[in-house]
């Protein structure tokens, strides 16, 4: 990670630009987990706007501000985690 850069790496290739960068450098696979609004899955293509989780378990089919929302509930429900209160 160290050539890599500032930043970190998400783990959503499919999903962020650099991620998708570095998955295509490597070989890695690229699995989609969110779909547009109102579509398909982007077959391959990078998509990095709001839309609709799948292959996601938990917050499978829903849009990204309760997807969010979920998983931060669920973090803080186990302990693992909280939401920091926004400073914008």
């Amino acid at each position: 990670m160290m050539g890599y850069g500032t930043g970190a790496i998400m783990a959503v290739p499919a999903h962020d630009e650099r991620d998708n960068e570095f998955a295509k450098k490597y070989g890695l696979q690229i699995v989609e987990v969110l779909k547009p609004d109102l579509g398909k899955a982007v077959d391959g293509s990078l998509f990095t706007g709001d839309g609709v989780a799948f292959n996601s378990g938990l917050i499978d089919g829903m849009p990204t501000a309760k997807a969010k929302a979920t998983v931060i509930g669920e973090a803080e429900k186990q302990g693992i985690g909280k939401k920091l209160s926004s400073t914008s």
